[in-house]
């Protein structure tokens, strides 16, 4: 299964996969999210966020909005989501 599963997908190399598909967003109802592939904060106050996530500018708006970082290219944003775009 796996040299059919090589012929198939030619020189496709699986590392490349996350550069192909940042950023990653994980939504836990209105109240948080945890965006993967953040590049920086470009805008920051308490009723919107927007994120340089490498290749789209991902803009958060809502209440009570707050971050916190896991790693260097990780940042959730907790308060009352309204609305999520991408630019």
């Amino acid at each position: 299964m796996a040299n059919s599963m090589k012929k198939r997908m030619g020189n496709f190399i699986p590392e490349e996969i996350p550069e192909l598909i940042t950023p990653h967003i994980e939504l836990c109802s209105q109240r948080r999210a945890v965006v993967e592939g953040c590049k920086g904060v470009l805008q920051y106050d308490c009723d919107s966020v927007r994120l340089n996530c490498k290749t789209v500018i991902v803009s958060f708006s809502g209440e009570n909005l707050s971050l916190c970082t896991l790693n260097n290219e990780t940042i959730t944003v907790t308060g009352r989501i309204n609305d999520i775009s991408f630019i």
